[in-house]
C-alpha cells in the first residue's frame, strides 16, 4: 500500500473531525530496517503524533534514532509475560525511557498490576512520559482479566489521580475479560469510570 493510502484516510479522520492521538504498529525485532522507517513514514502520513507500540527490549537500540531523527515519540506498552525481551516491569519501562529520550511509555495497567507493580506509583513518577494508559482489571500473580471492579487493578485510583491532577494522559477502556455482547460490556466498564469519577 502506498502512503497516497494513509493521506486519503488521514483526510477522512480530518472530515469526520476526528484527532488521531497515535498510531499503533508493533515494532519487534523481526522489523528489518526498511520496515522500520516505513512504520515511521505511515506515522507521519496519517499526521499521528507518536507511535504506540508492543514492541521488545533488544529493539529498542534501534528503535531510538530513528526516533530522534524523525522526531517522532515511540510509548512502549507493556504486557505481563515475564521474559527478559519483553516490557512487563516497571524497570524494564523506566531502563528504556532512560535510553533516549523519544521512547515514552504506553501503560496497562492491569498488565501492570498482574506483574505485582504499583501502576499509582508509576504514574506519578513518570507521567510526563506516559501518552495513554489502557484501562481494564486484572488479579494480581498473573491473574485472568476480570470485569471491571472484580480485580485488583487500582482503576478507580488512577481516573481520580489523573482527573485531580490535570495530567493531559488519555485513557483507553480495553475489554479483554469474558463478557456477553461486546458493545454491551464496554458500555458497562465506561459506566464504572464514570461512577468513579462521579459523573
Amino acid at each position: 500500500i502506498g502512503l497516497d493510502h494513509f493521506h486519503k484516510v488521514r483526510d477522512q479522520f480530518a472530515k469526520a473531525g476526528i484527532s488521531l492521538c497515535a498510531y499503533n504498529i508493533s515494532i519487534t525485532d523481526t522489523f528489518s530496517d526498511a520496515e522500520l522507517e516505513r512504520a515511521f513514514d505511515m506515522t507521519a502520513a496519517l499526521g499521528a503524533p507518536l507511535i504506540t507500540s508492543s514492541s521488545n527490549i533488544k529493539t529498542v537500540a534501534r528503535i531510538a534514532p530513528v526516533a530522534e531523527r524523525r522526531q517522532i515519540v515511540v510509548a512502549m506498552h507493556n504486557h505481563s509475560r515475564i521474559d527478559p525481551n519483553e516490557f512487563a516491569t516497571a524497570k524494564s519501562l523506566t531502563d528504556a525511557m532512560a535510553a533516549n529520550r523519544y521512547i515514552w511509555t504506553n501503560l496497562d495497567i492491569g498488565h501492570f498490576t498482574a506483574t505485582n507493580e504499583d501502576a499509582i506509583a508509576f504514574i506519578k513518577q513518570h507521567h510526563a512520559r506516559i501518552v495513554t494508559l489502557h484501562i481494564k482489571d486484572r488479579k494480581r500473580d498473573q491473574g485472568p482479566n476480570v470485569e471491571f471492579g472484580a480485580g485488583d487493578t487500582p482503576i478507580v485510583e488512577v481516573l481520580k489521580l489523573v482527573a485531580a491532577t490535570g495530567w493531559p494522559i488519555p485513557l483507553n477502556i480495553e475489554y479483554e475479560y469474558k463478557g456477553a455482547d461486546t458493545v454491551d460490556e464496554v458500555a458497562k466498564c465506561l459506566a464504572y469510570c464514570r461512577r468513579a469519577l462521579g459523573l
